[in-house]
C-alpha cells in the first residue's frame, strides 16, 4: 500500500515536509520596521531573533532620503506579499547603501519565500560574516541550506542559533526536523516536530508535516489525526487539495479497518487451534 499518493506528494511539496520545504516554506522571517512582526503562516524564528536585528539598527546613522523611500516602499510591498516588487525595491536600497543590513536580510527572506535559495544564500553569508551569532541570520541561512540540499550544514547552523536563546524556539525545532527528514532520519525528525508542536499546537505547516511524516513512518492513526486537524484549520483549502487529503484519510481508515479485522480473524483461528 503506497504511503502517499501522487496528489498528496504534490501537496506536500507545496505546503510542507520540506523537500523543502519551502517555500515551504514558504520559509523565512523578516523584520518590519515599527511592527517587529513576522508573518504568522511562515515558519519563523522567535520574535527575539527579529528584535535582535531591530536593535542593531539603532546604532546606524539615519538613512539618506532616497534610501529611506526605497526601503519603505520595499516594506510596503513585502507586507502585501508582492515579493517581486519588494525585491526590486530592496535592491534599490542596497544600490544606494550596500551595507544596509535590514534590506539585505529582508531581501534574503523574500528570496526564501520564492524558494530562490541560491539567491538568498550569498546575502545571508554576507550578513553572517559581520554578525555570526545573530540567530535570525543563522536560521534563515539554515533554511537556505535545506533548500539547496545541504541538511547537515543546516543542522549545524540551527544548533548555533539555538545556543543564542535561553528558551526553546519553535523555528529551531521545525527546521531541524525538516533537515533531519531530508537526511532520511525520519524518527528523529518526528521527535523534533513534536517538540515544535509543544510550542505551537496549531501551526499549519507543522500539522501537515506531521501528517505526512506519520504517514511515511506508518503511524497511520497519527497521520489520520493530523490530516484531519489540517483540514479543520483550513476551511478555504482549494477543493482539489481538500478532496485528495480526504481520500487519503479514507484510504488509511480502510487499511486500518482491514488490518484490525485480519487480526481478529487470526486471533480467532489461534483460539480455535488451542481448543482443538
Amino acid at each position: 500500500m503506497s504511503l502517499l499518493n501522487e496528489a498528496i506528494r504534490k501537496k506536500m511539496a507545496r505546503i510542507g515536509e520540506m523537500s523543502v520545504l519551502a517555500g515551504t516554506l514558504i520559509l523565512g522571517i523578516w523584520y518590519f520596521s515599527g511592527s517587529l512582526s513576522a508573518q504568522e503562516d511562515i515558519p519563523n524564528a522567535a520574535d527575539s531573533a527579529v528584535q535582535a536585528i531591530a536593535r542593531n539598527e539603532t546604532a546606524k546613522p539615519l538613512p539618506s532620503h532616497e534610501e529611506d523611500i526605497f526601503y519603505q516602499k520595499a516594506l510596503s510591498y513585502h507586507r502585501e506579499d508582492k515579493l517581486n516588487q519588494a525585491i526590486q525595491m530592496y535592491k534599490q536600497v542596497i544600490r544606494v547603501n550596500p551595507d544596509h543590513r535590514d534590506a539585505l536580510f529582508n531581501l534574503s527572506s523574500a528570496y526564501i519565500q520564492l524558494a530562490a535559495y541560491s539567491d538568498a544564500y550569498p546575502l545571508l553569508k554576507q550578513l553572517e560574516l559581520s554578525d555570526h551569532r545573530n540567530p535570525g541570520i543563522l536560521v534563515n541561512l539554515a533554511i537556505a541550506e535545506i533548500g539547496l540540499g545541504r541538511p547537515a550544514e543546516a543542522i549545524h547552523l540551527l544548533d548555533l542559533a539555538a545556543n543564542q536563546y535561553e528558551e526553546p524556539q519553535f523555528g529551531i525545532y521545525f527546521h531541524r526536523a525538516a533537515a533531519l527528514s531530508q537526511l532520511g532520519k525520519l524518527e528523529e525528525a518526528r521527535i523534533s516536530y513534536k517538540k515544535a508542536e509543544k510550542l505551537n499546537t496549531s501551526h499549519n505547516n507543522l500539522i501537515f508535516n506531521l501528517a505526512v511524516l506519520s504517514d511515511k513512518l506508518q503511524r497511520y492513526d497519527d497521520a489520520i489525526q493530523y490530516y484531519g486537524k489540517f483540514l479543520q484549520q483550513n476551511d478555504t483549502l482549494p477543493p482539489h487539495d481538500k478532496k485528495n487529503i480526504e481520500a487519503r484519510i479514507r484510504s488509511l481508515h480502510a487499511y486500518l479497518g482491514a488490518k484490525r479485522n485480519q487480526t481478529e480473524v487470526n486471533s480467532a483461528r489461534q483460539s480455535k487451534r488451542s481448543i482443538e
